[in-house]
């Protein structure tokens, strides 16, 4: 204790290699104490392996570390030093090995502190596993271990969190009422709440965009999304963790959107909503440039957040042009739109962009209004387009596209798209618009075009899936109409075979009706 204190002292009053090396010293006689002289010997290398920057041999020291504490009956030390052995392959990206011995450790030591921890970090290498290929085996294996934590650890922080994953996992599978179900049980006190929240908001517009699709009711869904998102907004005026109310303005858009898809629109609350979504957006980025030099955060993940707000103003002012034309006020939509004129080019182009394309359930006239809004703002650049730089020109081709796409001036549209898809060859969303576009040109030379984009769209999907199917039911269409009917029956007739569940419901009927409409 003494020999302890006066190292401590003069560390303090000394600092330099000598005090340095006294403190390592007892350090080094504190491991021996308390692990024995060989296991101290045995962390005392791979600690050194480690800090030369000797990963591989670093992992091994530790295995072996860990492995002779357990002999010695030492096992909350062994779990330890397996705990850091499968940090340091995780580290590495030696997922697989990682997750063996993190999910090793979690049903050995199932009491231990961490081991919950070591649990969630199994199911975490293993969904790094499935991201990189995502084949069904190791998707499996990321539920199973998600599933595994759940039921090992019972309403702790590492329950909801595995909860919480394994929401996202069926979220990004398309997955929405599974998804929407496990994102529900993640308590309102837990740290991932608030995106658990947004996940909510973001599955309740997939499965009403679904639904909507698919000719079916949508009323009950939709009062059902209304009432649990209005819950999450209650203390959204007064909400002061900047990181909750940005996910809140999120979740706002969200809301405003499924009621203006209501029918009618909900229009007095959007227009609330709305109003203070852009008010919070411009308090937050003023109170963001305000403190940037005395805030802890780096001045690159404040721009992002900035970046982040100006994205949901914008979203929102989009939406505010909208809700005015909707409700058959042109006039002050207009008004709307000099404002931004006004305001700047990025600001202009930022909003206008989408405007007439959202999606939206919205009538043939609003559309064609929009449009128009769309068109009479973007000419005025065309003059001055030579002042612009490359990523607003790009803009401003984009909500000329738009502009005529919504104003029912198709064959200009497909000029500007094909002309944005020149610029961005790889761009799906604009290679399915030109499709579309071709489509509905209609001659056998747009639809042998078309047929060649479908491919394409084809190709980056996976065999079987609904959008591959999906490009495919276009691609049988337009080899069909643009003249070759024995390629198209017998492209049919595979598909039809390889794939006899035909993805869902809508896409059966639709090769049904194709089927059909073929063998006449």
């Amino acid at each position: 204790q003494q020999v302890e204190t006066r190292s401590r002292i003069l560390r303090q009053i000394q600092p330099g290699y000598w005090s340095q090396r006294a403190w390592i010293l007892v350090d080094q006689q504190h491991q021996v104490d308390r692990y024995g002289s060989q296991l101290s010997q045995s962390l005392k290398q791979a600690q050194l392996l480690y800090s030369l920057g000797k990963i591989e041999q670093a992992i091994e020291a530790y295995t072996k570390t860990a492995e002779q504490a357990t002999a010695e009956g030492k096992g909350d030390l062994a779990f330890e030093l397996a705990f850091t052995s499968a940090s340091l392959q995780m580290q590495a990206k030696q997922y697989k090995e990682a997750a063996e011995q993190f999910q090793s450790l979690s049903r050995k030591y199932s009491t231990a502190p961490r081991a919950a921890d070591a649990g969630l970090l199994a199911a975490w290498c293993l969904g790094q596993l499935y991201t990189q290929s995502r084949t069904k085996s190791r998707r499996l294996a990321y539920t199973a271990a998600l599933e595994e934590v759940q039921k090992q650890f019972p309403d702790s922080n590492s329950d909801y969190e595995a909860g919480w994953m394994l929401a996202r996992l069926e979220e990004a599978r398309l997955q929405y009422s599974k998804a929407l179900v496990l994102y529900a049980e993640v308590p309102a006190d837990h740290p991932r709440a608030a995106d658990a929240h947004l996940g909510i908001a973001r599955c309740y517009e997939q499965i009403l965009q679904r639904l909507t699709s698919l000719g079916k009711p949508t009323s009950a869904w939709r009062q059902e999304a209304i009432d649990v998102l209005e819950k999450y907004l209650v203390n959204f005026r007064a909400e002061s963790d900047p990181l909750i109310l940005q996910s809140q303005a999120d979740i706002a858009l969200r809301l405003t959107r499924i009621y203006l898809n209501d029918t009618p629109p909900r229009y007095t609350k959007a227009n609330q909503l709305l109003e203070l979504i852009i008010s919070t957006a411009s308090r937050s980025i003023t109170e963001l440039k305000r403190n940037n030099e005395h805030a802890e955060a780096s001045v690159a993940q404040t721009a992002k957040v900035i970046q982040r707000w100006n994205e949901i103003a914008n979203q929102a002012r989009r939406l505010e042009i909208i809700t005015l034309a909707g409700q058959g006020n042109p006039t002050e939509a207009r008004s709307l739109v000099e404002s931004l004129e006004n305001a700047g080019t990025n600001e202009l182009l930022a909003v206008l962009n989408g405007v007439s394309q959202i999606n939206l359930d919205l009538s043939a006239k609003t559309r064609y209004e929009l449009g128009q809004l769309q068109l009479k703002s973007a000419e005025k650049l065309i003059g001055r387009r030579d002042e612009l730089n490359p990523r607003q020109r790009q803009q401003l081709d984009l909500c000329l596209a738009e502009a005529y796409l919504a104003t029912n001036q198709h064959i200009r549209a497909l000029e500007h798209y094909q002309e944005l898809l020149k610029q961005a060859p790889k761009d799906t969303a604009l290679i399915k618009q030109v499709a579309q576009l071709l489509e509905h040109c209609g001659t056998k030379v747009c639809l042998r075009e078309a047929a060649q984009k479908w491919r394409l769209l084809e190709s980056a999907e996976k065999p079987g899936s609904i959008p591959w199917l999906d490009a495919r039911l276009h691609i049988v269409e337009t080899t069909f109409d643009s003249g070759d009917e024995s390629e198209a029956r017998k492209l049919l007739g595979v598909t039809m075979l390889l794939y006899p569940d035909l993805g869902n419901d809508e896409l059966k009927l639709r090769f049904q009706e194709l089927q059909q409409r073929i063998q006449k």
